[in-house]
């Protein structure tokens, strides 16, 4: 059986000592405290992604966490974009489908780049989920900066 040292961290202990504070302290100490929910930051945040702008709006009028309705706000300008690229694909789809002999090639070229851009968006959305979950205040290109200044 392995041994440690005594004053080593152990499961959620934090490091640390009488000198700098944290002695005692575990992780859950650390976590803020819940939210109007009653969920932690972290869950509250991370289901603000959950259902795009849907869980977002309902999560922003619920919670009054700093961290939380920054993930909810982000969270709506991300959906935001995402409906206005598709919105924009189709247009350019539709106006490209009448040209004459090459239409079809730009519909199913479109249709590879429709398909690109919904794995891409649950990519992002997977890691927006995880980076709110975890605690982090990770901000996007431009909506991140919006949803700061919200």
């Amino acid at each position: 059986m392995a041994t440690r040292e005594p004053d080593e961290p152990t499961g959620g202990q934090l490091a640390g000592g009488p000198d700098d504070g944290t002695a005692g302290q575990t992780r859950t100490d650390e976590v803020r405290a819940a939210t109007g929910t009653g969920l932690d930051p972290n869950q509250g945040a991370a289901i603000a992604y959950l259902l795009g702008a849907l869980t977002a709006v309902l999560v922003l009028v619920l919670e009054d966490d700093e961290f939380v309705r920054f993930h909810a706000v982000q969270s709506i300008a991300l959906t935001v974009v995402a409906v206005g690229a598709y919105v924009v694909l189709g247009v350019v789809t539709t106006v490209f489908a009448f040209v004459p002999l090459i239409g079809g090639l730009f519909v199913a070229l479109f249709a590879i780049v429709s398909l690109l851009i919904g794995l891409a968006g649950f990519g992002v959305w997977l890691f927006a989920m995880y980076q709110a979950y975890s605690g982090e205040w990770f901000e996007f290109p431009i909506v991140g900066g919006f949803a700061r200044r919200y």
